[in-house]
């Protein structure tokens, strides 16, 4: 035969004839037991073709080796990538082999080494070698070739330890120790000859030595191979985690006669996956535990509860207007924030049996032992004043508040997810009541929370749908009786719930998002409005515009307006944007800012809801401003309550002062009306005068006025 002269067929054409002379039998086998190779040797010896066997597993091929000591050290070689020798007698021989003589024959004695053969796509064979020894070993005395046999067995086993790079040692099944190989001596600070005739009593603490004679047994009971994870304590002092593997040690025949023991340092890898629990646990900002953790908890402790007849308390915490700390301090100061937040939770006087964070600034805690509703009281109360104190991130002082909602299991909720949703619809609730405190569940709110959802999820399609509609409210000059401007106020027509009023889905508008969309519809709806009533020849008022503290936080805000004006080609000076003075106020520096830039464009300025924030009058004067509308909490008892009409008599003086043009918002009687022209107010909106109006309907009022509702 040519032999090839391509390098590769050249190298498989050589392995192949290698095989065929090779002169001891050569089979490989995969973690299926799967023959992949079997040469001529054991062709011969065993009368099976090649062909054959490799359509065949071992155990198929020969079913008695199952449960014998081959079947071991193959998988041994498997699982742990460590060799095996068998040493074995005539009449007690793995496989059935047999020479061929005349008339007869003859069974092939056996030695045997079984290796792990590791291949390039990280998969792992065993190879067997088997060896024919009966010629040299049939002549030899019994008693002579037994006591070589155990001599030869103890240098394989002893030349085995030495190539093995984790600790590894050999027992007896006394517990006694052989023999260890080096890295054990490294590890333990204990040589062979200080260890060998020794248990784990002469030599470890007892809890260990009662441990590792309790894994030993388990091996010599079952004559099975046993692997677990431990902590050990290395001569040099530190703590090493180990994978150990035990593995019995049978003589020539199903007698065990010890243990053999590997431990394979897996430090790194514990390591890892500390770090990987750590991360699917717990909170990577704050530190503290996750959702999963905390649902995962909450199952052992409802558990508990249910076994004890107790209750647990659940209380959901949501930072108030976090957002505005993000916006203005940075993402990073809002970080560092969140995760003081976490401390003071955690190091709370009043012990949760889990604080956990489940969301950008909501978190969860739970309590165990609830007699009654009212214990929790104390706990809520406190949180409410640690969240409140003051912190100081990057030499800045800043505070925040916190909304709390409480379910108690199990009147409240008998499984996890309703107890925590309950809590949040309770937390929800104080959000609308006006943050900064807590609340317990109720019934009552899953209705309005149904009521929520529904609004939500309708808001979401409204604009698209073109179900928003503007209507608008005359402003009149007390003094001549003209209309002088008109706020364009929002309706929602829902094709199942009718007309909504602006005070039920505002809100839920401003924490979706969908402010900014609807927001953008609204001053482009009004201004294309009042340049068509200009149109059409009737007066030239400023129309007026709400706006949300969240169109005003964005970065495009200013752009906007500018954008909206351009595409209506309605003049700046006939647009007049509310600001309510609670926005205001949060940020007075950047508002100022955006004020200014407001006005460089030529717009008109009004601070809504005047006199229920916190303006004073150094701020008033520092604010570019035109109108001032006095709050309708105010107008609406000047006629009754001294207190309220001293405080619309000083807004009005006040502004006076300042030059800036005075609105007074719900205008209802004819009395409050007199008060107001008395205290020189100029402007009043309201009921008595006119209701808001759809736009057909106010370009009629427009063009009539409001016909002598002044001097009635």
């Amino acid at each position: 035969m040519t032999i090839p002269q391509d390098f590769s067929e050249r190298h498989a054409y050589l392995a192949a004839e290698v095989l065929k002379v090779l002169p001891v039998g050569l089979i490989v086998v995969d973690s299926t037991e799967q023959i992949l190779v079997w040469n001529e040797w054991l062709e011969d010896a065993s009368g099976i073709s090649q062909q054959q066997a490799l359509n065949l597993k071992l155990s198929e091929l020969f079913p008695e080796i199952k449960n014998g000591r081959l079947y071991t050290a193959i998988y041994t070689a498997l699982e742990t990538g460590y060799p095996s020798l068998l040493s074995n007698s005539l009449n007690n021989s793995p496989l059935p082999l047999y020479l061929d003589v005349p008339h007869e024959k003859c069974p092939i004695q056996q030695a045997i080494q079984v290796i792990a053969l590791n291949l390039p796509d990280a998969t792992r064979c065993a190879v067997i070698q088997i060896s024919d020894v009966t010629s040299a070993r049939v002549r030899e005395d019994t008693i002579v070739k037994q006591a070589r046999d155990i001599r030869n067995f103890q240098q394989r086993q002893n030349a085995l330890l030495r190539s093995i790079p984790d600790i590894a040692w050999l027992k007896d099944t006394q517990g006694r120790y052989i023999s260890v190989n080096d890295k054990f001596s490294a590890v333990y600070g204990m040589s062979t000859q200080e260890v060998e005739g020794k248990t784990d009593r002469d030599l470890y603490p007892a809890a260990q030595a009662e441990h590792n004679e309790l894994t030993d047994r388990a091996v010599l009971e079952s004559g099975t191979i046993k692997r677990y994870d431990e902590s050990i304590a290395a001569h040099d002092g530190k703590i090493r985690w180990v994978e150990i593997i035990k593995a019995p040690i049978f003589d020539d025949g199903p007698k065990i006669v010890g243990i053999a023991g590997v431990a394979r340092d897996i430090t790194e890898r514990k390591a890892t996956e500390e770090k990987i629990h750590f991360l699917a646990h717990y909170d990577t900002l704050t530190e503290i535990p996750n959702r999963f953790m905390l649902f995962e908890r909450l199952t052992q402790l409802l558990a508990q509860a249910r076994q004890d007849n107790n209750g647990i308390a659940i209380i959901y915490v949501d930072l108030d207007r976090f957002k505005t700390i993000n916006d203005t301090l940075g993402h990073t100061a809002g970080d560092q924030l969140l995760h003081a937040v976490a401390d003071r939770l955690k190091n709370s006087n009043q012990k949760a049996d889990i604080v956990a964070r489940v969301g950008g600034d909501e978190f969860v805690l739970a309590l165990t032992d609830v007699k009654l509703p009212a214990d929790v009281k104390p706990v809520a109360q406190e949180i409410n004043e640690l969240i409140c104190r003051p912190y100081v991130i990057d030499d800045q002082e800043v505070v925040i508040t916190a909304s709390l909602g409480i379910s108690i299991f199990p009147q409240d909720g008998e499984d996890i997810a309703s107890l925590v949703k309950n809590a949040d619809l309770a937390m929800y609730r104080v959000k609308q009541t006006g943050r900064n405190g807590y609340e317990y569940f109720t019934a009552d709110m899953k209705v309005v929370s149904l009521d929520r959802l529904t609004l939500e999820t309708g808001l979401r399609h409204a604009l698209e749908r073109n179900e928003l509609e503007l209507h608008y409210q005359s402003q009149v000059d007390l003094n001549t009786g003209a209309i002088v401007g008109a706020e364009a106020q929002i309706r929602w027509n829902h094709p199942q719930l009718g007309v909504i009023y602006p005070d039920r889905f505002i809100n839920i508008a401003e924490e979706t998002g969908l402010i900014v969309p609807i927001g953008e519809w609204v001053l482009t709806t009004a201004c294309r409005q009042n340049l068509a009533w200009q149109k059409a020849d009737l007066p030239i008022i400023p129309i007026a515009v709400n706006l949300s503290a969240v169109q005003l936080l964005q970065k495009n805000f200013i752009a906007m307006v500018e954008k909206c004006l351009a595409d209506t080609q309605m003049s700046a000076a006939c647009l007049d944007l509310e600001i309510t003075e609670t926005v205001i106020m949060r940020d007075v520096n950047s508002t100022i800012g955006m004020l200014d830039e407001l006005k460089k464009i030529g717009v008109k300025l009004s601070i809504d809801d005047f006199g229920i924030g916190y303006s004073s009058l150094s701020y008033l004067k520092r604010f570019p401003i035109d109108y001032l509308k006095i709050d309708r909490s105010f107008v609406r008892d000047i006629t009754t309550n001294a207190n309220d009409a001293a405080i619309t008599g000083t807004i009005i003086s006040m502004a006076k002062q300042l030059n800036l043009t005075v609105v007074a918002e719900g205008v209802e009687t004819l009395d409050q009306l007199k008060f107001l022209k008395l205290h020189k107010c100029d402007q009043i909106q309201g009921f008595y005068l006119s209701q808001p109006m759809n736009s057909e309907d106010f370009a009629v009022h427009l063009k009539n006025g409001i016909n002598g509702a002044l001097t009635s």
